[in-house]
Protein backbone atom coordinates (compact mmCIF):
# COMPACT_ATOMS: atom_id res chain seq x y z
CA UNK A 1 0.00 0.00 0.00
CA UNK A 2 1.38 3.29 -1.13
CA UNK A 3 1.49 6.22 1.52
CA UNK A 4 -1.12 8.74 0.56
CA UNK A 5 1.43 11.64 -0.09
CA UNK A 6 2.74 8.96 -2.53
CA UNK A 7 -0.30 8.58 -4.24
CA UNK A 8 -1.24 12.15 -4.29
CA UNK A 9 2.51 12.54 -6.02
CA UNK A 10 1.44 9.85 -8.91
CA UNK A 11 -2.34 11.45 -8.81
CA UNK A 12 -1.14 15.16 -10.02
CA UNK A 13 1.90 14.12 -12.03
CA UNK A 14 -0.50 11.80 -13.92
CA UNK A 15 -3.24 14.60 -14.66
CA UNK A 16 -0.45 17.31 -15.21
CA UNK A 17 0.55 14.56 -17.97
CA UNK A 18 -3.07 14.09 -19.57
CA UNK A 19 -3.35 18.35 -19.34
CA UNK A 20 -0.44 18.46 -21.14
CA UNK A 21 -1.20 15.94 -23.89
CA UNK A 22 -4.96 16.77 -24.29
CA UNK A 23 -3.80 20.90 -23.97
CA UNK A 24 -1.36 19.46 -27.35
CA UNK A 25 -4.20 17.98 -28.65
CA UNK A 26 -6.62 20.71 -28.49
CA UNK A 27 -4.58 23.20 -29.70
CA UNK A 28 -3.67 21.44 -32.78
CA UNK A 29 -7.28 20.96 -33.68
CA UNK A 30 -8.60 18.35 -31.90
CA UNK A 31 -12.27 17.96 -33.57
CA UNK A 32 -14.84 19.66 -32.94
CA UNK A 33 -13.07 22.46 -30.75
CA UNK A 34 -10.56 25.02 -32.33
CA UNK A 35 -10.09 22.93 -35.65
CA UNK A 36 -9.91 25.91 -37.93
CA UNK A 37 -6.55 27.34 -36.39
CA UNK A 38 -4.27 24.31 -37.46
CA UNK A 39 -1.38 22.98 -35.90
CA UNK A 40 1.62 25.29 -36.97
CA UNK A 41 -0.39 28.05 -36.42
CA UNK A 42 -0.74 27.78 -32.76
CA UNK A 43 2.60 26.17 -30.80
CA UNK A 44 5.75 25.59 -32.22
CA UNK A 45 7.11 21.66 -32.34
CA UNK A 46 10.05 23.33 -30.90
CA UNK A 47 8.21 24.34 -27.86
CA UNK A 48 6.60 21.24 -26.95
CA UNK A 49 9.65 18.75 -27.80
CA UNK A 50 11.52 20.91 -25.26
CA UNK A 51 8.99 20.45 -22.70
CA UNK A 52 8.60 16.24 -23.13
CA UNK A 53 12.66 16.35 -23.37
CA UNK A 54 12.48 17.93 -19.70
CA UNK A 55 10.05 15.46 -18.80
CA UNK A 56 11.92 12.09 -19.80
CA UNK A 57 14.82 13.81 -18.17
CA UNK A 58 12.97 13.90 -14.76
CA UNK A 59 11.29 10.46 -15.37
CA UNK A 60 15.13 8.92 -15.72
CA UNK A 61 15.92 10.73 -12.85
CA UNK A 62 13.27 9.28 -10.83
CA UNK A 63 14.17 6.05 -12.86
CA UNK A 64 17.51 6.07 -11.24
CA UNK A 65 17.46 7.31 -8.00
CA UNK A 66 14.12 6.80 -7.11
CA UNK A 67 13.82 10.14 -5.18
CA UNK A 68 10.19 11.36 -5.59
CA UNK A 69 11.22 14.37 -6.20
CA UNK A 70 11.56 14.05 -9.62
CA UNK A 71 8.41 12.74 -9.83
CA UNK A 72 6.54 15.55 -8.44
CA UNK A 73 9.19 17.52 -10.98
CA UNK A 74 7.74 15.52 -13.99
CA UNK A 75 4.15 16.41 -13.15
CA UNK A 76 5.19 20.23 -12.58
CA UNK A 77 6.90 20.01 -15.95
CA UNK A 78 4.01 18.58 -17.71
CA UNK A 79 1.69 21.28 -15.95
CA UNK A 80 4.34 24.35 -17.25
CA UNK A 81 4.11 23.01 -20.52
CA UNK A 82 0.22 22.31 -20.69
CA UNK A 83 0.38 26.26 -19.45
CA UNK A 84 2.16 27.54 -21.70
CA UNK A 85 0.11 25.86 -24.66
CA UNK A 86 -2.80 27.50 -23.26
CA UNK A 87 -1.48 30.65 -23.28
CA UNK A 88 -0.71 30.22 -26.95
CA UNK A 89 -3.87 29.19 -27.81
CA UNK A 90 -5.62 31.97 -25.72
CA UNK A 91 -2.83 34.71 -28.02
CA UNK A 92 -4.34 33.08 -31.45
CA UNK A 93 -7.80 33.16 -30.33
CA UNK A 94 -7.45 37.09 -29.50
CA UNK A 95 -5.73 37.69 -32.92
CA UNK A 96 -8.12 35.58 -35.17
CA UNK A 97 -11.37 35.21 -32.79
CA UNK A 98 -13.57 32.31 -32.23
CA UNK A 99 -15.46 30.00 -34.68
CA UNK A 100 -18.87 31.71 -35.04
CA UNK A 101 -20.63 28.59 -33.96
CA UNK A 102 -18.73 28.81 -30.46
CA UNK A 103 -20.36 32.35 -30.11
CA UNK A 104 -22.23 32.32 -27.16
CA UNK A 105 -22.66 34.71 -23.79
CA UNK A 106 -20.21 32.34 -21.81
CA UNK A 107 -17.25 32.11 -24.62
CA UNK A 108 -17.46 35.78 -25.53
CA UNK A 109 -17.11 36.80 -22.28
CA UNK A 110 -14.44 33.87 -21.30
CA UNK A 111 -12.91 32.64 -24.91
CA UNK A 112 -10.96 30.21 -23.34
CA UNK A 113 -14.01 28.60 -21.48
CA UNK A 114 -14.42 25.53 -24.48
CA UNK A 115 -10.37 24.49 -23.75
CA UNK A 116 -10.46 24.97 -20.35
CA UNK A 117 -13.22 22.96 -19.54
CA UNK A 118 -12.01 20.15 -21.88
CA UNK A 119 -8.68 19.99 -20.63
CA UNK A 120 -9.23 20.30 -16.81
CA UNK A 121 -12.13 17.91 -17.20
CA UNK A 122 -10.12 15.31 -18.58
CA UNK A 123 -7.28 15.67 -16.15
CA UNK A 124 -9.17 15.80 -13.32
CA UNK A 125 -11.25 12.94 -14.50
CA UNK A 126 -7.34 11.04 -14.74
CA UNK A 127 -6.69 12.38 -11.00
CA UNK A 128 -10.25 10.99 -9.61
CA UNK A 129 -9.55 7.42 -11.41
CA UNK A 130 -6.56 6.98 -9.79
CA UNK A 131 -7.60 7.21 -6.38
CA UNK A 132 -10.36 4.10 -7.29
CA UNK A 133 -9.29 0.94 -5.68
Amino acid sequence: MMPLLSQANVAFSSAAFVYFIVSCQVAMGLPPFYVPFGSKDVISPNRAVSFVIAMMCAMALYATTKFTIFFFAFGCIALAGGIDVRGCMKRKVAEIGLPQWMWIRPTLKWPMLVFDVWTVAASGYVFWFSFQK
